[in-house]
């Protein structure tokens, strides 16, 4: 009896042994590549009529902010990055149409991409929404990661006429997200 249990568990450790082993190709880890995804706030802004006007008269027609942009130079970024999409919200009631200009820029603000986005006008009631996404491959995304700075000038085209006064809670709003895909070979 205790020859049959000690031959049972040879058979069954025997078994264990030879069945759990396979050849391990540690080859396989020259070809593994990660290919990770990163999302970040990008710009937000708001402007009202009175950044624009005073009371009745519009006396600027655009209004210009300025973003410094130094991740995306670095060489990490510029090195491992295969595709960035820019993406925008923007929702608009102030009774005006705008364009929304965004220029990329070097150190020394020669351009290296540029691109307008359209806002028809909203009111109040029923604010303007326009969702937009600019893509950045190949020689765009070149273009793109030479950039240093993002200079944004939100331009009136036009208005409907109403007069924009101080107690107005009319409203301008974008938000943008920058995502990034990357590929890092290992």
């Amino acid at each position: 009896m205790k020859n049959v249990k000690l031959l049972c568990y040879l058979i069954l450790g025997v078994l264990f042994y030879t069945s759990c082993t396979e050849q391990v190709d540690f080859e396989q880890a020259k070809d593994l590549s990660i290919q990770p995804v990163l999302t970040a706030s990008l710009v937000t802004f708001s402007a009202s009529p009175l950044q624009y006007a005073q009371p009745g008269v519009i006396q600027n027609a655009s209004v210009i902010d300025t973003v410094r942009l130094d991740v995306i130079g670095e060489d990490f970024y510029k090195d491992n990055v295969i595709r960035t999409e820019l993406t925008f919200n923007i929702v608009n009631n102030i009774e005006a149409d705008f364009n929304l200009n965004f220029r990329f820029t070097d150190d020394e603000f020669a351009d290296q991409y540029e691109f307008d986005i359209p806002i028809p006008e909203g009111s109040l009631a029923n604010p303007a929404i326009v969702d937009y996404t600019e893509v950045f491959e190949g020689a765009d995304l070149d273009r793109f990661t030479s950039s240093k700075i993002i200079i944004l000038t939100a331009t009136i085209i036009n208005s409907s006429g109403t007069q924009f006064d101080a107690t107005t809670t009319s409203e301008f709003n974008l938000k943008s997200k920058a995502t990034a895909f990357f590929d890092f070979d290992l």
